[in-house]
């Protein structure tokens, strides 16, 4: 879990901060509670918490007070400060002296949450706590979802239990909502991909607290890393889509996180077989963003009419070419692609749809990539640029020819490097860290780089294959060795910090102790 801190002098406003969050949902704990920066001091050498959230105004030592002590004495804990506007000033220097972020009140609980994940790698390692802490049930109904929006089989309700089903059934009118996350504008996708899928789990969490609909309601991810949120309604009740809750999503994400949501929905249908149209609906009316931007909620029945239609290229053929690069079919994937070139000319598609497809392609392409566990860039190259290269200047043909020639490099380079095991990778991450933990820069972006492995895959790997994390692992290796210099040599502290990785000696010796619970020079 990430442990947070509450510094606050006010009772009301720490109940608040306590009661207002599930915090276990996001990956958080409260770990402890202060009065004040002086108080706080003391229990950060007790706790060690992730984040310090600390008020600015408080007696004894105040918020900025605090941070700058922790900026010595614990640079690895962050500070996030909360203000009012009239201390607006004060929160923007501090900022520069290294805080790491501040909310102005009043906030939104959802504010507040986006804020916390977006610290360093605190996302990535709240996913991990919130897969670690759902349940087989869970696990369970979000396949059932999956086989739902992917078959039009009525009987698979009948073997699943009434936890499972989650109160699906036929009677409801379902309505499916599509969330896509984006890191740019421009589209480019390079490592920034494993960020946005990281996100997914997250904002559909915080989606499901934003909106407030009577009956189901629930969201997954489907098999290409989107968002699939649904709302289930009795016969003759609208089921309303909250586009003002998904608007405020939309805005908190972009302002917090520089990320960019785009939105699709389906309209509502009867039955368990309705959730299946509204999901192809909802996935059809989203491709309009390759063409009209992103940031914006496109709803099924105001998107063209070609779009509408969804002609021959569909969530379907996406289905069958996902299935073609899951087993490492080219030259059935390739024929896919072709098949989808040809019925567009034939049937004289617009230039705008054909650039939808094009772009949806190369989508589904780099999301099979990241979820595969794999580095876009180690695969397709450095200079790859898929969104200048598929650009609505060039000729189709030109489009069409880089698209097969990028479908079957992946390929290929799948068929060369067979999924590897979770014990090769582990041995193969320890091998570099054996070697590289003196660097005071390693990190998990080096060794997912030297593996040609994305970060998220390579720590999931490594954990199940380890026992403990990469970072813990990095830890163990430089403690073991500062252990054996320190009991085996006259060197002096400093050079030995230095010799496992730590640029400051003060630094290394705290952590030395929290690992073996003595300092350093007890062990000489």
């Amino acid at each position: 879990m990430i442990k947070i801190m509450i510094v606050d002098d006010m009772p009301v406003f720490q109940e608040y901060l306590r009661e207002a969050v599930d915090w276990q949902t996001y990956g958080f704990e409260i770990c402890a509670v202060a009065e004040n920066g002086k108080e706080a001091l003391e229990l950060v050498q007790k706790y060690d918490p992730d984040i310090v959230l600390s008020d600015i105004n408080m007696p004894y030592m105040d918020g900025l007070s605090l941070a700058e002590k922790l900026k010595t004495e614990s640079p690895n804990t962050s500070v996030v400060l909360i203000t009012g506007h009239s201390e607006f000033e004060y929160a923007q220097r501090a900022v520069k002296l290294g805080v790491a972020d501040y909310i102005l009140k009043p906030f939104e609980k959802e504010t507040l949450i986006v804020t916390l994940l977006g610290l360093q790698d605190n996302i990535i390692k709240a996913i991990e706590e919130q897969e670690a802490h759902r349940n087989l049930e869970a696990r369970q109904r979000e396949n059932l979802y999956r086989e739902l929006i992917h078959s039009s089989a009525k009987h698979m309700l009948a073997s699943r239990s009434k936890e499972v089903q989650h109160g699906l059934n036929q009677t409801l009118n379902y309505r499916v909502t599509a969330i896509e996350i984006e890191t740019e504008k421009s589209g480019a996708v390079t490592s920034q991909t494993e960020t946005s899928m990281n996100w997914k789990q997250a904002v559909g969490t915080i989606y499901m607290d934003l909106i407030d609909v009577d009956g189901v309601h629930d969201f997954f991810t489907d098999y290409e890393g989107r968002i699939i949120a649904f709302t289930g309604s009795p016969k003759g009740v609208e089921s309303p889509v909250d586009t003002e809750a998904l608007e405020d999503l939309m805005k908190l994400v972009k302002e917090r996180l520089s990320l960019n949501i785009s939105i699709g929905i389906g309209t509502p249908v009867q039955g368990i077989e309705g959730l299946r149209t509204s999901y192809l609906e909802a996935v059809s009316a989203l491709g309009s963003r390759f063409d009209n931007g992103l940031d914006k909620i496109y709803k099924y029945e105001a998107v063209s009419a070609e779009i509408r239609s969804f002609g021959f290229y569909s969530a379907e053929i996406n289905e069958q070419i996902l299935s073609a690069l899951t087993h490492n079919q080219k030259e059935r994937a390739l024929t896919l692609l072709r098949r989808i070139f040809h019925e567009a000319e034939r049937n004289k598609y617009s230039s705008a749809y054909k650039h939808i497809i094009y772009m949806g392609l190369m989508s589904l392409l780099l999301s099979y990539i990241v979820q595969a566990g794999r580095d876009v860039n180690g695969i397709l190259s450095d200079d790859f640029r898929p969104y200048e290269s598929l650009s609505k200047e060039r000729a189709d043909s030109v489009k069409e020819a880089f698209l097969l020639s990028a479908y079957d490099r992946v390929i290929e380079h799948m068929v060369e490097r067979q999924e590897t095991k979770a014990m090769e990778i582990a041995q193969k991450a320890k091998a570099y860290i054996d070697q590289h933990f003196a660097s005071g820069t390693l990190s998990t972006e080096d060794i997912s780089r030297e593996l040609l492995v994305n970060q998220t895959y390579l720590r999931k790997m490594f954990k199940s294959e380890a026992g403990m994390t990469l970072t813990e692992y990095i830890t163990k290796v430089r403690m073991e060795e500062a252990k054996t210099l320190i009991q085996q040599s006259e060197y002096k502290l400093s050079s030995i910090s230095e010799a496992v990785g730590y640029s400051d000696s003060g630094y290394f010796s705290k952590c030395f102790k929290k690992y073996y619970g003595s300092s350093p020079s007890s062990f000489r």
